[in-house]
């Protein structure tokens, strides 16, 4: 019975990842790097391919748009790309167009490029734009910060089997700074969206490398395994443009099953940003993703971050043994416990308008729950910081948080 559950969830979450991928092009972050290609049998390759960079944000608002990917022929190794939408409350038109071509005799080598003027931001890693569209269209609730972004990006890949994924990028673009535009969203109540913050205006030139390790038995419900990555980035000097800067991001998670259907979940964040002050090279912490029982974003513009996170999913093991029947969704429901501790700080590199963010780091924890619906697919999260005695609970309502 648990057993068709969980593979009725992994056809449902890979047709709903790979729209999303369709959906929404990769987000430019310091966390959050290209995917490395799935081997699934199921990504064929057609010659004419449509997609849509839809999308809804209080810098925006709705962003109706359409692609196209075309191939010579079906499974053609050569693609070109073009997609294009148009902000119904910012009043801007937005586009990429580019190629990439693999190179099938070299084991799975691609290399490619693109032109672009498009909405960017730096939170990608923090949540999809699949939930946050859907968050800021129904909940008036936006997690992520813009920018404008102009220019190109050249790139080369090189992956070893299903294990081992390694991305070169060259990118060269110029900031703009973006506003609020809209307050509107089927739900919220009073609410009222967060201003969006400005960036540092000017032109980078960067060199980006991506490396990926994976040894997760599967890649959507992993159960057992290891994964790393690590993005290194170099930007001015010798590249020129108006930012000189450095920076290093590492993620890692180790898997382990215990009992029946439980597992434990270890992960664990680094980043580090050198000589620049710039808002869109440093980072953040609290909220979801990182310290759920903070405010989102408490510790602000720092550029130093350090971040863990131990959880233990319980799955349908413990809530499926109680008297809950009349519960819906009863059957699939989960529960999740975990401990989370972080810190954000600046060090030599002081950060414009830095918030909460001091020169060490200054640790901080919290612990909390979580109950899911088929694994994952809806989470809602209970955590409370730990170092206050009366901190009141926050609590963060997930849909699709795998993609």
């Amino acid at each position: 019975m648990r057993h068709n559950s969980v593979c009725r969830s992994m056809k449902y979450a890979l047709l709903l990842s790979n729209f999303a991928f369709l959906w929404f092009s990769p987000a430019y972050a310091q966390f959050k790097l290209v995917p490395k290609p799935n081997f699934f049998e199921f990504d064929e390759k057609k010659k004419i391919e449509y997609y849509s960079p839809l999308r809804y944000n209080r810098a925006e608002g709705l962003f109706p748009a359409i692609g196209v990917r075309l191939r010579d022929r079906d499974d053609s190794p050569l693609s070109v790309f073009v997609d294009a939408g148009y902000g119904l409350k910012s009043e801007k038109f937005r586009f990429n167009a580019g190629f990439d071509h693999e190179i099938p005799a070299w084991e799975i080598f691609k290399f490619g490029g693109k032109y672009f003027d498009d909405t960017f931001t730096q939170d990608g890693w923090i949540i999809s734009g699949v939930e946050n569209s859907l968050a800021a269209l129904f909940l008036r609730e936006d997690f992520r910060d813009y920018f404008r972004a102009k220019g190109y990006t050249a790139w080369i890949s090189k992956d070893f089997e299903e294990a081992i994924h390694f991305r070169l990028a060259f990118w060269s673009g110029e900031y703009e700074s973006v506003k609020k535009e809209t307050n509107w969203s089927f739900f919220g109540g009073d609410k009222r969206f967060r201003g969006n913050p400005p960036v540092a205006e000017g032109t980078e030139n960067k060199l980006r490398l991506e490396v990926i390790f994976d040894r997760l038995d599967n890649p959507l419900f992993p159960m057992e395994g290891w994964y790393l990555e690590g993005a290194f980035e170099k930007g001015g000097d010798f590249l020129g443009g108006d930012f000189d800067q450095s920076g290093v991001f590492l993620t890692g998670k180790i898997l382990k099953p215990t009992i029946s259907n439980q597992r434990l979940v270890l992960t664990a964040r680094y980043g580090s940003r050198a000589d620049s002050r710039a808002p869109q090279h440093l980072m953040s912490l609290g909220g979801i993703t990182t310290l759920r029982g903070y405010k989102y974003k408490e510790y602000r513009n720092g550029s130093n971050l350090a971040f863990g996170t131990f959880q233990y999913y319980f799955n349908g093991d413990l809530l499926q043994k109680l008297p809950l029947q009349r519960i819906p969704l009863y059957s699939s429901l989960g529960l999740i416990l975990f401990v989370e501790v972080g810190a954000l700080w600046n060090g030599e590199t002081s950060g414009l308008n830095a918030t909460n963010v001091g020169d060490s780091p200054d640790w901080k924890s919290d612990a909390g729950f979580s109950l899911t619906v088929t694994g994952e697919f809806i989470r809602v999260d209970f955590a409370r910081r730990l170092d206050r005695g009366h901190a009141e609970w926050e609590i963060s309502f997930r849909l699709l948080p795998k993609l």
